[in-house]
């Protein structure tokens, strides 16, 4: 049990390293100006793992049920429901953030060294959206009887992580810790999936992970082209509104996640009763 918490806490320490590091660096190469404006885009980006940290509590219990049980088919279909859910979920906060932030600066009159700031939300949205869409290999690492990789795997990241931030720091300015960040974890998610992959032949991926990409990709620029010549207020109302009407009528028409059909149907009983 000591062995077993120590690597627990362990890797939560790696993960908070992780987290912080690009601050710290930011702060004592560039300056505390700059730690601010990457710290403004990291909590913007942030806001797109918040389905993420509440999926992630409740397919726990599912999971370690399961393990217990040896149901890994049942693993295998959580693994891919939350694939799914969250990259639907964070494509959703994604799109709506990056169509309107920058117009967003313009009316809270946010200083230009901050408005700088876009093209880091843009890449550190992207390490979300890949941490949400690889799904819950963490969890489900995490609850197995190899546990002890989840912790590996965070060793691997942070000594991969530390050595490219400073180096594209030096190289890119502000901007390098955000790709930093997006190798570190997309080479964190690669081994974790992987692993699972190998291990007990399962991976989060499925058709309908195309279809979401395809379909948000088509959605963010029609609307992005569509209202481009609008400013204001106005253009960051028709932009969420149409944005977001048009991406929650496509997971219904086009069916990318069975959930999303189970709450309506619940939620129409719930009106009858």
């Amino acid at each position: 049990m000591i062995k077993m918490q120590s690597l627990i806490y362990g890797g939560i320490i790696i993960m908070t390293i992780g987290q912080t590091m690009d601050e710290i660096f930011i702060a004592s190469l560039n300056g505390l100006e700059f730690a601010g404006v990457y710290t403004l885009a990291a909590y913007a980006a942030n806001f797109i793992q918040v389905p993420q940290r509440s999926m992630q509590s409740i397919v726990t219990g599912v999971v370690s049920q399961a393990w217990k049980d040896k149901n890994y088919t049942e693993i295998n279909r959580v693994y891919q429901r939350s694939s799914i859910n969250m990259l639907l979920m964070g494509l959703f906060i994604f799109g709506i953030i990056i169509l309107n932030v920058q117009e967003l600066f313009i009316r809270l009159n946010v200083q230009a060294t901050y408005s700088a700031a876009f093209n880091v939300i843009i890449i550190l949205g992207l390490v979300r959206l890949i941490d949400a869409g690889t799904g819950v290999n963490g969890t489900v690492i995490a609850t197995s009887n190899f546990w002890k990789f989840d912790f590996i795997s965070g060793i691997i990241m942070l000594g991969l992580r530390i050595p490219l931030t400073y180096f594209f720091l030096k190289k890119f300015g502000t901007i390098g810790a955000a790709y930093s960040e997006l190798i570190g974890m997309a080479t964190y998610n690669f081994i974790r999936c992987e692993f699972l992959r190998r291990k007990f032949n399962m991976q989060p991926f499925t058709i309908k992970t195309l279809h979401t990409i395809l379909i948000f990709a088509a959605l963010f620029l029609g609307c992005f082209y569509l209202f481009s010549t609008l400013n204001g207020w106005i253009s960051i109302l028709l932009k969420t509104t149409v944005f977001s009407a048009l991406f929650l009528i496509a997971v219904f028409v086009f069916k990318l996640t069975p959930d999303a059909q189970q709450l309506y149907v619940k939620w129409k009983e719930k009106r009858r009763s």
